[in-house]
């Protein structure tokens, strides 16, 4: 298994996916790619149907897959706020490699069984998935509960795509296609294993909680209290850098796991907190917290950010023995990059600093998808990661 990958900046498109395509057979001495993963800046909306035939004439690859973004990335250079392009690319023997796509129209009578007709591999294999979606055609949270309903043992991670401003403006590639709605998929089974990591980009304050009354989204009591008197009591014990972070970067974290346990940073997933009843004291999250007993309230900032993703390197760095990954992928917030941190490829440096010359691409999303404690969702302001490695041999 090998993965080569790089970005380019420029206005000429077509030039750019050529000389990404002949790069590749470099790389490759010549051999056609089995996957090119490629992200492409929404600065060429007009050109978007015209990256699947160029790169087929230039490098033959066996599956085209990727989509637009307000920003992309490979390796650790992130190409924000002017055009440019992202290509990674792989040689994958022994490994079955297949894209598919479901229209708007597909997915309100879309079950188990028609998923898996659909993607083409049995659910006892436990592939892994990357899944990219247009954010104004797909009902995603249904979506991803099917998905972990027929694929309980499988990775998924990806992302909403990004760059336009309303219906139609996006651009989804998968095989030779490109669409502008509903969402693609790209399957590995085989000899690939994808390990995945969601960086939230939070650190708790307090204590885990107890929630003694809830009412679907809205917390009514904590530990017996009204919530506001909790936050208030919370509040008073925290350092004024604490204070302001609590005043306008407050977030709530729910349990994934409810079990009479010790919560650790990452235990949580972390969900905004949507406003507080001026009359009554209750909180609005967005989450159903329906079958939710315990939460703790976190805060974000640069610094937390950047500890969080380090310390998630750096422990799944500990694990690995000999099968390290050969190969990234990362789908990483808008409301990250350049525009948080206020440098450029922070998020893509940390992984280079830890995996040195990891072939990686990837793009800047309207919001990404990743587990947390073994579902698949949704998350706003985090980087998810797919570290891509051989099975076995």
């Amino acid at each position: 298994m090998k993965w080569c990958s790089r970005t380019s900046r420029g206005s000429d498109l077509v030039s750019q996916v050529q000389d990404a395509g002949l790069y590749i057979l470099e790389q490759f001495e010549g051999q056609s790619p089995d996957v090119v993963f490629v992200f492409v800046s929404a600065q060429f909306r007009g050109a978007f149907d015209q990256i699947p035939r160029l790169l087929v004439d230039v490098c033959q690859p066996a599956q085209i897959f990727g989509a637009c973004g307000g920003g992309i990335l490979a390796d650790g250079d992130e190409v924000e706020m002017e055009p440019g392009l992202a290509v990674m690319a792989g040689l994958l023997p022994d490994v079955f490699c297949h894209s598919f796509s479901i229209t708007p129209e597909e997915f309100g009578d879309l079950d188990s069984a028609k998923l898996i007709d659909k993607i083409g591999v049995p659910a006892e294999n436990s592939p892994s998935f990357v899944l990219l979606f247009d954010p104004f055609s797909c009902p995603l949270d249904p979506f991803l509960h099917l998905m972990d309903q027929t694929f309980p043992f499988s990775q998924k991670i990806g992302g909403l795509v990004s760059g336009g401003q309303g219906p139609g403006q996006h651009a989804l590639f998968h095989g030779g296609h490109c669409t502008d709605r509903g969402m693609v998929g790209l399957v590995f089974d085989g000899n690939l294993a994808m390990d995945t990591m969601v960086a939230q980009g939070c650190r708790p304050i307090g204590s885990p909680l107890f929630l003694t009354s809830v009412a679907g989204s809205v917390i009514r009591e904590i530990n017996g209290e009204v919530p506001r008197a909790v936050l208030e009591s919370i509040y008073a014990g925290l350092s004024e850098p604490d204070r302001q972070l609590f005043r306008h970067a407050l977030f709530v974290g729910i349990e994934m796991q409810p079990e009479d346990r010790i919560y650790n940073r990452g235990d949580f997933l972390i969900r905004n907190l949507m406003g507080i009843d001026p009359n009554h004291g209750f909180l609005q999250v967005g989450a159903d917290l329906t079958h939710i007993k315990v939460a703790q309230f976190h805060v974000r900032d640069t610094q937390t950010s950047r500890d969080d993703l380090r310390l998630q390197l750096d422990r799944y760095q500990e694990t690995l023995a000999e099968r390290r990954p050969v190969g990234a992928l990362m789908f990483s917030c808008l409301g990250r990059g350049i525009r948080f941190y206020d440098e450029p490829n922070v998020d893509s440096g940390l992984v280079h600093s830890v995996f040195d010359g990891l072939p990686m691409g990837g793009f800047f999303c309207n919001g990404e998808i990743g587990p947390v404690q073994g579902r698949t969702f949704v998350h706003g302001y985090t980087s998810s990661l797919g570290f891509l490695r051989p099975r076995h041999g």
